[in-house]
């Protein structure tokens, strides 16, 4: 929808790739969503929606890697380079749906003193068990981690999903259960840093200081992540790899040479 007399409906509809309608479009350039006054209500509803953190805004490609998770109910999650924390976000909207059509509400339906008690605790579920599954965010930069926290915990009822660790995914730790055995991933998303030149369009200011080397840079740390995610994944389970990316060089060839390691 283009500014000044324009006077098309809003255009709004979910997204068809998106389960459940988890996902919305709204087809009005940002700028406009902004400026024009016609649309002062929906920005202003949300805004107010966004910081309660009933719903995250993204763009619709930067959703399509964990769509492609498929996250099922009671699964343990990776997120190994999550800041800012829309797509652990995600992941765990995902994470906590998969579990809603599996077990239900929890005692959430239930009107006893036990759910009041607990209410404001957890304004949703306030049974949550190991059984649930989690999703453990983690990212290289101890402050970054700090402003993931506060974006995750708009989101009220995921939080006792969701575990924040701060390492270099390169080299991430080892976590032993209780019976000594090593924590195994059903799902691991590698959304790894990259040279950004995907977003190019977007951000023109960025084409003054690009260059193709920074992606001969970055190829061996991808792939280093690439790599610890795999010794992390169960037999059978699902990794994404993502950038925001054009270049070969930090896409196809990193998912090749993990192939054929």
């Amino acid at each position: 929808m283009s500014h000044g007399q324009d006077t098309s409906p809003l255009k709004l509809h979910p997204l068809s790739w998106m389960p459940d309608s988890m996902g919305w479009r709204i087809d009005i350039p940002r700028q406009v969503l902004r400026r024009d006054e016609r649309f002062s209500l929906l920005h202003d509803t949300l805004k107010r929606y966004t910081e309660k953190g009933t719903i995250n805004r993204m763009e619709e490609v930067s959703m399509l890697p964990v769509a492609v998770l498929n996250i099922g109910p009671g699964q343990c999650c990776l997120d190994m380079c999550a800041s800012p924390g829309n797509k652990t976000a995600q992941m765990l909207s995902e994470l906590a749906q998969a579990n809603f059509k599996k077990w239900g509400p929890g005692v959430d339906t239930d009107s006893s003193l036990t759910r009041k008690a607990h209410h404001g605790i957890h304004r949703m579920r306030t049974d949550y068990s190991a059984e649930e599954g989690f999703v453990m965010a983690n990212d290289i930069s101890v402050e970054r981690t700090g402003l993931m926290f506060g974006q995750i915990c708009r989101h009220e009822s995921l939080r006792p999903l969701v575990l924040l660790t701060s390492h270099d995914a390169r080299f991430f730790p080892s976590i032993r259960s209780p019976t000594g055995d090593e924590v195994l991933y059903d799902r691991i998303m590698c959304d790894v840093m990259c040279s950004c030149d995907g977003t190019l369009r977007k951000s023109p200011d960025m084409w003054s200081t690009w260059s193709p080397k920074y992606g001969l840079v970055l190829h061996p740390d991808q792939l280093a992540i690439g790599l610890r995610a795999a010794q992390l994944l169960k037999v059978g389970g699902r990794m994404v790899y993502s950038t925001c990316s054009m270049s070969p060089v930090e896409n196809e060839a990193v998912v090749a040479e993990l192939l054929r390691r």
